[in-house]
């Protein structure tokens, strides 16, 4: 490892995906930048990430000069399936510095020392008491008196939540590590509007979240590739608590809710493909993709359309938050005002 590449890489204005491999590579370098040659598979392990996304990353490196590939260059990739690690050499004197830190505070803002005599009533059981203020500022140096009605701050809790605290933020580390997994964008960054509030309404904690996001990131690829949609993936890691901290008991579950049988009586004659057509023009095109093009019309139970869908956090949200507009797609389709939708899990 070289402290002195490590310092130079932590100057450079890089996004941090990329700072983040270039200081693991230089672990394994000289002070001069030489003899780098760790595996993709070793950096990815170091570093969270799978192995595309090094590959993908190393190659911006490559890009900007900051690596350059000096032996083996194809690694173990060869007709035999044996070969040695790519041997890189740094270049970070290449890189773009970021600007340097500065303090908020600066010396203009203190110029003069001045002392400030508290009279003796006002000071402390040992005589008057002095305070030091900056003269540069002659409202600092007015207000440096103490006033005779200061009371403390009470230590004691006001009871009433802070503003930092009452004022929560969208979404934590936990959906950044979602956005790393390959295939998320594709799978998974569509959905992520319906996915804040399906969370929002569960209320998951932080550390529940970044647990189950981290444990699918850690899902091979192959399993990860079998998933249509990444998002339902990970409600579903929650739901069934795969990713408990160890020592931690799960919440006893909520008793079932007696949902009624209901007897299939007649197919549902198109009503459901047409009701689908209008919920297009109601509901924005990656919800209605999300949501709504994987349910299958089942059939009617008396005056009720039977739904299947595949999960239970599918038929949650759909209950929730489009319930509603189904009903009223399937009264139009097929021109009855007594008709209504009832969602069954199929899988």
């Amino acid at each position: 490892m070289s402290v002195r590449q490590t310092a130079e890489a932590w100057k450079l204005e890089l996004p941090h995906n990329e700072k983040f491999v270039l200081l693991a590579l230089t672990d394994h370098a000289d002070d001069d930048g030489k003899r780098v040659y760790p595996s993709v598979a070793y950096t990815a392990h170091k570093t969270g990430y799978g192995k595309r996304q090094i590959r993908r990353i190393m190659a911006r490196l490559r890009a900007r000069g900051l690596i350059e590939p000096v032996r083996h260059r194809l690694g173990g990739r060869n007709s035999k399936g044996t070969g040695y690690a790519t041997e890189y050499w740094l270049h970070l004197d290449k890189g773009v510095k970021t600007s340097p830190y500065e303090s908020s505070a600066s010396a203009e803002d203190y110029p003069v020392q001045a002392r400030v005599t508290v009279e003796p009533d006002q000071g402390g059981p040992d005589g008057p008491a002095t305070r030091t203020v900056e003269s540069g500022n002659a409202d600092l140096a007015r207000t440096a008196q103490p006033s005779l009605n200061h009371q403390e701050p009470s230590l004691e809790p006001s009871g009433e939540p802070s503003r930092a605290s009452a004022r929560a933020a969208p979404a934590g580390g936990w959906l950044h590590i979602l956005r790393e997994i390959a295939g998320w964008k594709a799978k998974g960054r569509k959905s992520e509007g319906p996915l804040l509030t399906w969370v929002q309404d569960k209320g998951y904690s932080e550390d529940d979240l970044e647990r189950s996001a981290i444990g699918l990131a850690k899902t091979k690829t192959t399993t990860l590739s079998r998933y249509s949609n990444l998002s339902r993936a990970f409600q579903n890691r929650l739901l069934k608590g795969y990713d408990v901290a160890p020592g931690v008991q799960l919440p006893a579950a909520p008793p079932p809710v007696d949902r009624p049988t209901l007897a299939i009586d007649r197919g549902d004659e198109g009503i459901w493909e047409q009701a689908l057509d209008l919920l297009a023009d109601e509901v924005p095109g990656p919800a209605h993709k999300t949501w709504l093009s994987p349910t299958v019309g089942m059939g009617f139970a008396g005056t009720c359309l039977v739904v299947g869908v595949d999960s239970e956090a599918m038929r949650d949200y759909l209950e929730q938050n489009i319930g509603s507009l189904m009903d009223r797609a399937v009264q139009a389709a097929a021109g009855r005002s007594d008709l209504s939708v009832a969602i069954e899990i199929t899988a």
